[in-house]
Protein backbone atom coordinates (compact mmCIF):
# COMPACT_ATOMS: atom_id res chain seq x y z
CA UNK A 1 0.00 0.00 0.00
CA UNK A 2 1.42 3.41 -0.94
CA UNK A 3 1.98 6.17 1.59
CA UNK A 4 -0.48 8.42 -0.30
CA UNK A 5 -3.20 5.74 0.03
CA UNK A 6 -2.50 5.34 3.76
CA UNK A 7 -2.68 9.10 4.40
CA UNK A 8 -5.91 9.38 2.41
CA UNK A 9 -7.46 6.54 4.42
CA UNK A 10 -6.46 8.16 7.73
CA UNK A 11 -7.90 11.49 6.61
CA UNK A 12 -11.19 9.92 5.53
CA UNK A 13 -11.63 8.09 8.84
CA UNK A 14 -10.32 10.82 11.12
CA UNK A 15 -7.25 8.89 12.23
CA UNK A 16 -4.08 10.51 13.55
CA UNK A 17 -1.16 8.16 12.77
CA UNK A 18 1.92 8.16 14.98
CA UNK A 19 5.14 9.12 13.25
CA UNK A 20 8.11 7.01 14.32
CA UNK A 21 11.15 9.32 14.34
CA UNK A 22 13.41 6.35 13.66
CA UNK A 23 11.90 6.13 10.17
CA UNK A 24 14.09 9.10 9.20
CA UNK A 25 17.30 7.53 10.51
CA UNK A 26 19.41 6.49 7.50
CA UNK A 27 21.56 4.16 9.60
CA UNK A 28 18.73 1.61 9.32
CA UNK A 29 18.83 -0.37 6.10
CA UNK A 30 15.05 -0.14 5.60
CA UNK A 31 15.30 3.66 5.64
CA UNK A 32 18.15 3.77 3.15
CA UNK A 33 15.98 1.70 0.82
CA UNK A 34 12.98 3.95 1.38
CA UNK A 35 14.65 7.35 1.20
CA UNK A 36 17.64 6.76 -1.09
CA UNK A 37 17.23 3.68 -3.26
CA UNK A 38 13.50 3.73 -4.09
CA UNK A 39 13.49 7.38 -5.32
CA UNK A 40 16.27 6.51 -7.78
CA UNK A 41 14.35 3.46 -9.01
CA UNK A 42 11.16 5.50 -9.35
CA UNK A 43 13.00 7.94 -11.61
CA UNK A 44 14.00 5.06 -13.83
CA UNK A 45 10.61 3.28 -13.63
CA UNK A 46 7.79 5.65 -12.62
CA UNK A 47 5.23 2.83 -12.12
CA UNK A 48 7.57 1.01 -9.69
CA UNK A 49 4.99 0.77 -6.90
CA UNK A 50 2.43 -0.91 -9.14
CA UNK A 51 5.09 -3.32 -10.40
CA UNK A 52 6.17 -4.21 -6.87
CA UNK A 53 2.57 -4.76 -5.76
CA UNK A 54 1.94 -7.00 -8.75
CA UNK A 55 5.14 -8.93 -8.06
CA UNK A 56 4.13 -9.39 -4.42
CA UNK A 57 0.82 -10.89 -5.54
CA UNK A 58 2.53 -13.27 -7.98
CA UNK A 59 5.14 -14.32 -5.42
CA UNK A 60 2.43 -14.91 -2.84
CA UNK A 61 0.62 -17.31 -5.18
CA UNK A 62 3.85 -19.04 -6.14
CA UNK A 63 4.67 -19.41 -2.46
CA UNK A 64 1.42 -21.35 -2.03
CA UNK A 65 2.49 -23.70 -4.86
CA UNK A 66 5.88 -24.21 -3.22
CA UNK A 67 4.30 -24.89 0.15
CA UNK A 68 2.07 -27.58 -1.36
CA UNK A 69 5.04 -29.15 -3.19
CA UNK A 70 7.04 -29.09 0.04
CA UNK A 71 4.23 -30.83 1.92
CA UNK A 72 4.01 -33.57 -0.73
CA UNK A 73 7.80 -34.06 -0.64
CA UNK A 74 7.75 -34.10 3.17
CA UNK A 75 5.21 -36.92 3.20
CA UNK A 76 7.28 -38.89 0.67
CA UNK A 77 10.68 -38.44 2.29
CA UNK A 78 10.16 -38.08 6.05
CA UNK A 79 9.94 -41.45 7.77
CA UNK A 80 9.50 -40.29 11.35
CA UNK A 81 9.51 -37.05 13.28
CA UNK A 82 9.01 -35.93 16.86
CA UNK A 83 10.24 -33.14 19.14
CA UNK A 84 13.81 -34.48 19.21
CA UNK A 85 14.59 -35.58 15.66
CA UNK A 86 13.53 -35.82 12.02
CA UNK A 87 14.34 -39.00 10.07
CA UNK A 88 14.45 -38.78 6.26
CA UNK A 89 14.78 -41.49 3.63
CA UNK A 90 18.19 -40.86 2.07
CA UNK A 91 17.46 -42.22 -1.44
CA UNK A 92 14.10 -40.44 -1.72
CA UNK A 93 15.69 -37.18 -0.57
CA UNK A 94 18.37 -37.53 -3.26
CA UNK A 95 15.67 -37.74 -5.97
CA UNK A 96 14.27 -34.30 -5.14
CA UNK A 97 15.14 -31.13 -7.03
CA UNK A 98 17.69 -29.02 -5.12
CA UNK A 99 15.09 -26.36 -4.31
CA UNK A 100 12.86 -28.92 -2.61
CA UNK A 101 15.83 -30.35 -0.74
CA UNK A 102 16.59 -26.89 0.63
CA UNK A 103 12.98 -26.35 1.68
CA UNK A 104 12.75 -29.75 3.40
CA UNK A 105 15.93 -29.14 5.38
CA UNK A 106 14.72 -25.67 6.35
CA UNK A 107 11.32 -27.09 7.33
CA UNK A 108 12.96 -29.83 9.43
CA UNK A 109 15.08 -27.25 11.26
CA UNK A 110 12.01 -25.14 11.96
CA UNK A 111 10.13 -28.22 13.22
CA UNK A 112 12.80 -28.87 15.83
CA UNK A 113 13.77 -25.23 16.50
CA UNK A 114 10.64 -23.09 15.91
CA UNK A 115 12.30 -20.04 17.47
CA UNK A 116 15.27 -20.06 15.09
CA UNK A 117 14.85 -17.47 12.34
CA UNK A 118 18.34 -17.10 10.92
CA UNK A 119 18.38 -20.11 8.57
CA UNK A 120 20.51 -18.82 5.73
CA UNK A 121 20.69 -20.19 2.20
CA UNK A 122 24.30 -21.29 2.64
CA UNK A 123 23.41 -23.46 5.65
CA UNK A 124 20.78 -25.50 3.83
CA UNK A 125 22.49 -25.60 0.42
CA UNK A 126 25.77 -26.83 1.94
CA UNK A 127 23.84 -29.40 4.00
CA UNK A 128 22.10 -30.68 0.85
CA UNK A 129 25.46 -30.98 -0.94
CA UNK A 130 26.86 -32.79 2.11
CA UNK A 131 24.08 -35.41 1.83
CA UNK A 132 25.27 -36.31 -1.68
CA UNK A 133 28.88 -37.09 -0.81
CA UNK A 134 29.10 -37.80 2.93
CA UNK A 135 30.25 -41.16 4.25
CA UNK A 136 28.11 -43.15 6.66
CA UNK A 137 28.12 -41.68 10.19
CA UNK A 138 29.57 -38.37 9.03
CA UNK A 139 27.74 -35.32 10.28
CA UNK A 140 27.67 -31.55 9.92
CA UNK A 141 26.26 -28.71 11.98
CA UNK A 142 22.96 -27.00 11.28
CA UNK A 143 21.47 -23.82 12.78
CA UNK A 144 19.90 -24.13 16.23
CA UNK A 145 22.63 -26.44 17.59
CA UNK A 146 21.35 -29.25 15.41
CA UNK A 147 23.37 -31.84 13.48
CA UNK A 148 22.70 -33.70 10.24
CA UNK A 149 23.99 -37.29 10.36
CA UNK A 150 24.17 -39.62 7.35
CA UNK A 151 23.32 -43.30 7.80
CA UNK A 152 23.14 -46.04 5.15
CA UNK A 153 19.46 -45.47 4.41
CA UNK A 154 18.59 -42.40 6.45
CA UNK A 155 19.38 -38.77 7.10
CA UNK A 156 18.96 -37.88 10.75
CA UNK A 157 18.49 -34.32 12.01
CA UNK A 158 18.77 -34.09 15.78
CA UNK A 159 20.37 -31.98 18.53
CA UNK A 160 24.16 -32.04 18.59
CA UNK A 161 25.35 -34.96 20.73
CA UNK A 162 21.94 -36.69 20.83
CA UNK A 163 21.91 -40.48 21.02
CA UNK A 164 20.84 -42.13 17.74
CA UNK A 165 17.18 -43.05 17.55
CA UNK A 166 16.42 -46.69 18.26
CA UNK A 167 14.92 -47.95 14.98
CA UNK A 168 11.38 -49.28 15.12
CA UNK A 169 11.92 -51.43 12.02
CA UNK A 170 14.69 -53.57 13.54
CA UNK A 171 14.46 -56.14 16.35
CA UNK A 172 17.25 -55.34 18.81
CA UNK A 173 18.42 -57.28 21.86
CA UNK A 174 20.54 -56.24 24.80
CA UNK A 175 24.22 -56.98 24.20
CA UNK A 176 24.31 -60.04 26.47
CA UNK A 177 20.76 -61.27 25.92
CA UNK A 178 20.16 -64.89 24.87
CA UNK A 179 16.62 -66.22 24.32
CA UNK A 180 15.73 -69.93 23.84
CA UNK A 181 13.36 -70.38 20.90
CA UNK A 182 10.29 -72.63 21.19
CA UNK A 183 9.96 -75.13 18.30
CA UNK A 184 7.20 -75.14 17.20
CA UNK A 185 5.59 -72.16 18.90
CA UNK A 186 5.90 -68.49 19.73
CA UNK A 187 8.74 -66.75 21.55
CA UNK A 188 8.86 -63.15 22.72
CA UNK A 189 12.11 -61.25 22.17
CA UNK A 190 11.46 -59.08 25.20
CA UNK A 191 11.47 -55.32 25.43
CA UNK A 192 12.01 -54.68 21.70
CA UNK A 193 8.44 -55.94 21.18
CA UNK A 194 9.26 -58.40 18.40
CA UNK A 195 8.44 -62.12 18.57
CA UNK A 196 9.41 -65.32 16.76
CA UNK A 197 6.91 -67.83 15.39
CA UNK A 198 8.06 -71.26 14.19
CA UNK A 199 5.88 -73.94 12.62
CA UNK A 200 6.10 -76.79 10.12
CA UNK A 201 5.44 -75.69 6.55
CA UNK A 202 3.79 -78.97 5.53
CA UNK A 203 3.99 -79.87 1.84
CA UNK A 204 5.11 -76.47 0.60
CA UNK A 205 7.09 -76.87 -2.62
CA UNK A 206 10.72 -75.87 -2.96
CA UNK A 207 9.88 -73.39 -5.76
CA UNK A 208 7.46 -71.55 -3.50
CA UNK A 209 10.05 -71.48 -0.73
CA UNK A 210 12.75 -70.10 -3.03
CA UNK A 211 10.39 -67.38 -4.29
CA UNK A 212 9.92 -66.03 -0.76
CA UNK A 213 10.58 -62.26 -0.74
CA UNK A 214 9.71 -61.57 2.90
CA UNK A 215 13.00 -60.65 4.57
CA UNK A 216 11.58 -61.54 8.01
CA UNK A 217 10.52 -65.06 7.00
CA UNK A 218 12.78 -68.04 6.28
CA UNK A 219 12.62 -71.80 5.77
CA UNK A 220 15.03 -74.37 7.24
CA UNK A 221 15.78 -78.04 6.82
CA UNK A 222 15.06 -79.31 10.33
CA UNK A 223 17.34 -82.32 9.83
CA UNK A 224 20.32 -80.01 9.22
CA UNK A 225 19.88 -78.20 12.52
CA UNK A 226 21.87 -79.55 15.45
CA UNK A 227 21.13 -78.43 18.97
CA UNK A 228 18.48 -76.14 20.45
CA UNK A 229 17.64 -72.85 18.78
CA UNK A 230 18.25 -69.50 20.41
CA UNK A 231 18.33 -65.81 19.50
CA UNK A 232 21.32 -63.79 20.63
CA UNK A 233 23.60 -60.98 19.40
CA UNK A 234 26.87 -61.77 17.63
CA UNK A 235 30.06 -62.86 19.39
CA UNK A 236 33.44 -61.34 18.55
CA UNK A 237 35.12 -63.23 15.71
CA UNK A 238 31.99 -65.19 14.81
CA UNK A 239 31.54 -66.47 11.26
CA UNK A 240 28.80 -68.10 9.19
CA UNK A 241 28.24 -69.40 5.65
CA UNK A 242 25.99 -66.95 3.76
CA UNK A 243 23.59 -68.65 1.36
CA UNK A 244 24.83 -68.27 -2.21
CA UNK A 245 28.56 -68.39 -1.40
CA UNK A 246 28.88 -72.16 -2.00
CA UNK A 247 29.84 -72.92 1.56
CA UNK A 248 32.48 -70.21 1.90
CA UNK A 249 32.49 -68.75 5.39
CA UNK A 250 32.54 -65.03 6.17
CA UNK A 251 32.96 -63.10 9.36
CA UNK A 252 29.77 -61.52 10.64
CA UNK A 253 31.68 -58.24 10.92
CA UNK A 254 32.41 -58.19 7.17
CA UNK A 255 28.97 -59.49 6.23
CA UNK A 256 27.16 -56.81 8.23
CA UNK A 257 29.40 -54.08 6.81
CA UNK A 258 28.82 -55.28 3.22
CA UNK A 259 25.07 -55.58 3.89
CA UNK A 260 25.10 -51.95 5.12
CA UNK A 261 23.56 -52.82 8.45
CA UNK A 262 23.84 -49.62 10.55
CA UNK A 263 27.00 -49.91 12.61
CA UNK A 264 25.31 -48.70 15.78
CA UNK A 265 22.99 -51.72 15.82
CA UNK A 266 25.25 -54.55 14.56
CA UNK A 267 26.11 -55.78 18.05
CA UNK A 268 22.42 -55.87 19.05
CA UNK A 269 20.85 -57.49 16.00
CA UNK A 270 19.46 -60.94 16.95
CA UNK A 271 20.94 -63.99 15.23
CA UNK A 272 19.26 -67.38 15.03
CA UNK A 273 21.76 -69.88 16.39
CA UNK A 274 21.67 -73.68 16.44
CA UNK A 275 24.28 -75.04 18.83
CA UNK A 276 27.35 -73.00 17.90
CA UNK A 277 26.29 -72.26 14.35
CA UNK A 278 24.63 -69.05 13.16
CA UNK A 279 21.94 -70.27 10.76
CA UNK A 280 20.15 -66.99 9.99
CA UNK A 281 20.86 -63.29 10.13
CA UNK A 282 17.19 -62.24 10.30
CA UNK A 283 16.27 -59.72 7.66
CA UNK A 284 19.40 -60.41 5.61
CA UNK A 285 20.73 -63.90 4.92
CA UNK A 286 20.23 -67.60 5.65
CA UNK A 287 23.17 -69.91 6.36
CA UNK A 288 24.09 -72.27 3.51
CA UNK A 289 23.99 -75.33 5.81
CA UNK A 290 20.36 -74.79 6.87
CA UNK A 291 18.98 -74.32 3.36
CA UNK A 292 16.12 -76.35 1.87
CA UNK A 293 17.23 -79.06 -0.52
CA UNK A 294 15.26 -81.17 -2.96
CA UNK A 295 15.66 -84.07 -0.53
CA UNK A 296 14.48 -82.11 2.54
CA UNK A 297 11.68 -83.88 4.39
CA UNK A 298 11.11 -81.75 7.51
CA UNK A 299 10.81 -78.06 6.78
CA UNK A 300 10.53 -75.41 9.46
CA UNK A 301 9.16 -71.97 8.75
CA UNK A 302 10.28 -69.10 10.98
CA UNK A 303 8.78 -65.64 11.03
CA UNK A 304 9.97 -62.51 12.82
CA UNK A 305 6.88 -60.56 13.88
CA UNK A 306 7.12 -56.82 14.67
CA UNK A 307 5.24 -55.19 17.56
CA UNK A 308 1.48 -55.11 17.00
Amino acid sequence: VTRVEIEAYCLEHGLQPRHDVSNADATFFRNRLRHEVLPILENVKPNLHATVRRMATVLGEEQRVLQEATQVAWEQVVIHTNKSHVLLHRCEFAKLLPGLQYRLLRHAIMQLRPNVRDIGFESVSQAADFCKSAEVLQHRSLPGKLALTVDYEHLIIAPVGAEPRTPQDLPLLRHTQSIPIVVPGDTSLGECGWSVHIDHSGDMGIKSIRSNRDRWKAYFDADQISGPLQMRPRIRGERFQPLGMNGESQSLTNFMANAKIPQKWRSRLPLLVSGKNVIWVPGWRLDQRARIRGSSRRILRIRMLPPA
